[in-house]
């Protein structure tokens, strides 16, 4: 759903440019028709960010019209620089980031988190690697205040209706973008809204490790701690 409501924001002016990461070319030709349903200017590039993988690896940067080029061509050159050493993995999230439009807030607390994440892989002697989802998702709840949440910020899933990584489940300006978008994705489609708009929603056990969604029928311990997205 998420990558839906990616190409809708872009079509509603929500932002100027947007990225999709194909893994196959079923991918590539759902998300060009799509692009192309909807009038949108774009621009395909393989294996963008020189990222050595045996899967098929396409890049779709896409805009409303061609006005936004030196964007989308500058989000190339960052992301073709990305892996070359700590310091341009740290310029690219950050740069890149404001090129997106995400708020500023946002993009401090994560470039911040990078340079201490990489400086204590440095000390470790362990080679380059990006922290996994679940330590950020961890990383995150730690910033928040409660234990109850909107469901625009939840991204303890593998489908957001988030582009960008919220410093906190608290914070206002994610919370509005989560919202808005999806507030286009009800616009567009009233049956996929009410179906993603549950998924959103529900119980999240707090693990060492992870954020894990519970069922109705999962059994607790006392101990668990257990937030909500509502």
């Amino acid at each position: 759903m998420k990558l839906i409501i990616n190409i809708l924001s872009i079509k509603k002016d929500i932002r100027s440019v947007g990225r999709i990461e194909c893994f196959s070319q079923e991918e590539v030709d759902f998300f060009l028709k799509k692009i192309k349903d909807f009038s949108l200017y774009y621009k395909i590039v393989s294996k963008s960010d020189e990222v050595k993988s045996k899967e098929v690896k396409v890049h779709i940067y896409f805009s409303k019209n061609k006005k936004n080029k030196e964007k989308i061509d500058r989000l190339i050159e960052l992301y073709q620089s990305e892996n070359r050493n700590d310091e341009a993995f740290v310029k690219t999230n950050k740069e890149a980031g404001k090129i997106y439009g995400y708020p500023d807030c946002c993009i401090d607390w994560f470039t911040d988190f990078l340079i201490s994440w990489l400086a204590e892989n440095k000390k470790k002697q362990i080679g380059f690697i990006e922290p996994s989802q679940d330590l950020i998702n961890l990383e995150i709840l730690a910033n928040s205040n409660g234990d109850s949440f909107d469901k625009s910020v939840n991204i303890c899933q593998n489908d957001s209706p988030l582009f960008h990584l919220p410093h906190s489940f608290n914070c206002k300006k994610s919370i509005n973008i989560g919202k808005d978008n999806l507030k286009i994705l009800k616009e567009y489609n009233k049956e996929l809204f009410l179906e993603y708009q549950e998924y959103l929603k529900g119980r999240f056990k707090v693990s060492k490790d992870k954020i894990i969604k519970l069922e109705e029928c999962s059994k607790l311990n006392k101990r668990d701690r257990v937030i909500y997205f509502k």
